[in-house]
């Protein structure tokens, strides 16, 4: 997976590396990943980790990149975006919010109890919106 990822990768690191990277059009201008946290909850000195938000960067030429990091039977979600090429970003996770929950009801999972609280952390940045969304289930790598 590393070596496919590399493979992918090479030619964006390219144009980093050599400085060419504002005077070409990149391949894509989005990004997602997914990072697998711990499946159990962390403590430090008996104060239990509640969430983690992961955050990124953006290229040059790149709109947005979306990250997802679980943790102990959550979902987390970064946005960070370039404002002039994305000035609407904290819609984008608002509108991931309602998505979930319509899959969530479409699946007739019940909705999690932290489902309320994403839209006030979605508009709390310019610069990134951190969402949660509660799984049923252990997040997989994907």
């Amino acid at each position: 997976m590393q070596q496919y990822t590399m493979l992918l990768m090479a030619p964006t690191l390219v144009t980093m590396l050599t400085g060419i990277g504002g005077r070409i059009c990149p391949m894509f201008n989005i990004t997602i990943s997914n990072v697998r946290g711990p499946d159990k909850p962390l403590y430090f000195m008996g104060a239990e980790l509640l969430a983690t938000y992961p955050a990124s960067i953006v290229t040059h030429g790149q709109a947005i990149n979306i990250t997802c990091h679980s943790y102990a039977g959550t979902m987390n979600f970064g946005f960070t975006a370039c404002h002039s090429s994305l000035p609407s970003m904290q819609k984008i996770a608002v509108y991931s919010e309602d998505a979930l929950q319509e899959l969530e009801k479409a699946l007739g999972v019940k909705a999690s109890k932290g489902a309320n609280t994403v839209k006030s952390q979605a508009t709390a940045s310019k610069t990134s919106a951190p969402s949660r969304a509660k799984s049923p289930r252990k997040a997989k790598p994907a």
